[in-house]
């Protein structure tokens, strides 16, 4: 097969060349990280690359994550990370860290793509909260316009339905050129758990199918979503529903604490088959989910924020609400007094762990109407000597 062109991608001129510049310019100071955000599956990212590779020879893309490699590749060509099919790699914890790992060291670019689930997105958001330098590009959508005579000049028989029964999946609709026919693309997300908590529609297969998508994001939300399936005095298929979404989560942990172990056709089995433990029928839409999932990531972001202050500050995590509450006191007291002294308890401390102690427990700050502007005013960000 011919490699393919840039006249051969049915993207926006203008999407090719802005992420084209950015892997050519983005190997300079400093060191970035690029996520390629896809609107739809199957659009054509993967060919795109294929493109660049054949077409920047200075640039060398590294598919492996490998912490050893340099800012140079053997014969001079610029190294840049490209981790494409996030949506398969974001389920592996040791390719995570290790993808996390060289995202950390900053002597390479990264270009992060391949993703299209709504869990994957919000699994990246939080690993890369505290990276600066991350760049959003979205991929534009694909529209029919443009793809339906792509496919009929590619010759496929029956370009129109394929494009519309697929939800606008390029790669599937190119697949099925020969037969004329596409998979149906299965839904993900509020669509996916109204599937699972109603009455069966589909195979038992297609079911499982949905459940793989991202079993972490589809327990939580049966386990949030469950009691609008099921009469209020029906305890006994909420006993089994529960008694399944356990067993996951059972065999969840266990593929996080040995990554060797693969459970996620077990995990796919059990949730595909939630709704024939008892008589289904969502009462009320689903609106929500993911929100357990959600705390239980804020939660554990919350602890580790805790110990990383009580380091910075030399203080025990009990400690914390005296000293917001010191904070409090010396912000009133200058409002009142503007003349008046800082708190003295208060001076070996940088005005920005004050602030990250404030922010740990933020009700309290809403009821006292404590502002970073307070903040700024009260405890100045000291500005260090010249020279320094």
């Amino acid at each position: 097969m011919a490699t393919p062109s840039t006249p051969d991608l049915l993207f926006d001129r203008e999407f090719v060349e802005t992420v084209r510049d950015w892997v050519v310019d983005g190997t300079r100071d400093p060191v970035g990280v690029l996520l390629i955000e896809q609107g739809q599956p199957g659009a054509g990212i993967s060919t795109m690359w294929t493109v660049f590779e054949s077409s920047i020879p200075s640039i060398a893309f590294v598919h492996e994550p490998d912490c050893g490699v340099g800012t140079h590749n053997v014969i001079g060509q610029k190294n840049v990370f490209l981790f494409d099919d996030m949506d398969a790699s974001i389920s592996s914890p040791v390719v995570m860290k290790r993808i996390m790992d060289c995202i950390d060291q900053q002597r390479v670019p990264v270009i992060i793509a391949g993703y299209y689930r709504r869990g994957t997105k919000s699994k990246l958001t939080v690993a890369l909260k505290k990276h600066k330098h991350v760049i959003t590009c979205p991929v534009p959508r694909i529209m029919g316009r443009v793809a339906i005579p792509y496919l009929e000049q590619l010759g496929h028989p029956d370009a129109n339905r394929a494009w519309y029964d697929s939800g606008g999946d390029l790669r599937q609709c190119i697949r099925t050129i020969r037969v004329g026919d596409v998979t149906h693309n299965l839904p993900d997300g509020i669509d996916a758990l109204a599937e699972l908590l109603g009455p069966p529609e589909r195979s038992f297969v297609d079911r499982a199918r949905i459940a793989s998508g991202d079993p972490t994001i589809i327990t939580s939300g049966i386990f949030e979503n469950y009691t609008k399936a099921v009469r209020p005095t029906d305890l006994e298929t909420c006993v089994r529903i529960l008694d399944s979404i356990e067993a996951v989560a059972d065999l969840d942990n266990a593929m996080y604490d040995d990554p060797t172990r693969e459970f996620q056709p077990y995990i796919a089995s059990i949730m595909g088959g939630v709704p024939s433990l008892g008589p289904l029928a969502l009462r009320q839409p689903i609106v929500t989910y993911g929100t357990h999932w959600a705390k239980s990531n804020h939660a554990q972001a919350k602890r580790l924020s805790e110990r990383d202050l009580a380091r910075s500050m030399c203080l025990e995590k009990t400690d914390f609400p005296w000293v917001r509450s010191m904070v409090f006191d010396a912000n009133e007291r200058r409002k009142s007094n503007p003349d008046a002294s800082r708190v003295l308890p208060l001076d070996g401390f940088t005005s920005g762990d004050l602030w990250k102690c404030v922010t740990l427990f933020q009700p309290g700050a809403k009821r006292r109407k404590y502002t970073k502007s307070q903040h700024v005013h009260t405890f100045p960000v000291s500005t260090p000597p010249a020279g320094q």
